[in-house]
């Protein structure tokens, strides 16, 4: 899809199977002044896991919630990429307590009706979690998004 035309839709329904539980998230997609925002529309059940903003790495507007991220998400298919890295360290976070992708977590192509690029290029695949850079540092939605 074209990247200025995206901008001017709210994108809704889009789906993402989440690793390696294969459970699916719905989001929507909209354009805030500068950025995509990625709203969750069906959330997981935490269990026994701590729900808050912060632990669960979301923010709110009027419009629900959303996936708490600092930089920018300029393009659509960073932004489906975040999502996809939040369902995934979500699934995670409820399995271990860890917000952080599971170690096996497959390289992710975006082969959506959204994408009109080949599936190939490396721009099409979700964000990864950079290594850490001490053992003390926080994981990469902990550097990009609440302060824990």
């Amino acid at each position: 899809m074209d990247e200025p035309l995206a901008r001017k839709q709210t994108l809704r329904n889009v789906f993402y199977r989440a690793h390696p539980s294969l459970r699916d998230y719905k989001f929507t997609f909209r354009w805030v002044a500068d950025s995509w925002r990625v709203y969750i529309e069906n959330p997981p059940d935490y269990g026994l896991r701590p729900t808050s903003q912060v632990a669960t790495h979301r923010l709110s507007d009027p419009h629900g919630d959303y996936i708490c991220w600092t930089e920018p998400l300029a393009s659509l298919s960073t932004a489906q990429g975040v999502a996809a890295l939040w369902a995934d360290c979500t699934e995670n976070y409820i399995a271990t307590g860890s917000f952080e992708p599971a170690p096996n977590r497959p390289r992710i192509v975006d082969r959506s009706h959204l994408s009109d690029r080949p599936t190939t290029r490396a721009a099409d695949t979700a964000p990864t979690v950079p290594p850490r850079k001490s053992p003390a540092s926080c994981n990469a939605f902990e550097r990009n998004c609440c302060d824990p």
